[in-house]
């Protein structure tokens, strides 16, 4: 026969296992945190990997800049627009737009 003190007692066992499971699920620390601190390492690890490409391509031109030549001049052609001393320029007018 059940007694009423064994009754009591499961159902406040039930209570605190379900409280408990609602700590380890929802608390500060608990199972929630951790996916989303995973997700946020993962995105993380992707960032990292992102800089460690682009800091990878900055030390290859870097290291070109201090030893190609005709890289250099590649870079003052096509970013400043800079001309060689043998280049012939063409300056060509516009033609007026009819309205």
């Amino acid at each position: 026969m059940v007694t009423i003190k064994q009754i009591v007692s499961v159902s406040a066992a039930s209570i605190i296992l379900i409280a408990m499971m609602g700590l380890i699920l929802f608390s500060d620390k608990g199972f929630m945190d951790m996916k989303r601190l995973q997700n946020v390492k993962i995105t993380i690890a992707s960032r990292n990997a992102e800089v460690e490409t682009e800091n990878k391509e900055l030390y290859r031109k870097i290291n070109r800049l201090k030893s190609d030549p005709a890289y250099i001049e590649n870079i003052a052609r096509q970013e400043m627009g800079m001309v060689g001393v043998d280049d012939v320029v063409l300056k060509f007018q516009e033609k007026p737009r009819r309205k």
